[in-house]
């Protein structure tokens, strides 16, 4: 079940034969049928996005990460983007697994984008 760890809170900790793995599972609501611009430049006014090709008929890109965000500069999601981090710093310790399992759940994504 649920664990915490410092400052972040973790969906799983299992531990086998002296290796502690710590999976992170992520829910991917969100879609575009074009890559999310990213923001732009202060030099430059626009942003780029790649549009999905019309052979691949009505499907959307996933991507992550999105959520609450408490003030309107925030990067999308500061949570999520906490848990990753935490887990990037846990990956290097000895004896340490870390996963992170990205659920996308809807069935008119055929492409993911983190």
């Amino acid at each position: 079940g649920e664990v915490t760890l410092d400052e972040s809170r973790f969906d799983f900790k299992c531990e086998k034969d002296g290796t502690v793995y710590y999976i992170e599972v992520k829910g991917v609501p969100n879609a575009s049928s074009c890559d999310p611009p990213l923001k732009p430049s202060p030099k430059k006014k626009t942003t780029t996005t790649t549009e999905v090709h019309a052979s691949q008929g009505n499907s959307k890109i996933a991507y992550f990460p999105d959520g609450y965000r408490k003030a309107a500069n925030d990067p999308i999601s500061p949570r999520a983007l906490k848990h990753v981090n935490h887990l990037r710093r846990l990956c290097t310790e000895e004896n340490t697994v870390c996963a992170l399992v990205f659920v996308v759940q809807r069935s008119d994504c055929h492409i993911f984008q983190p």
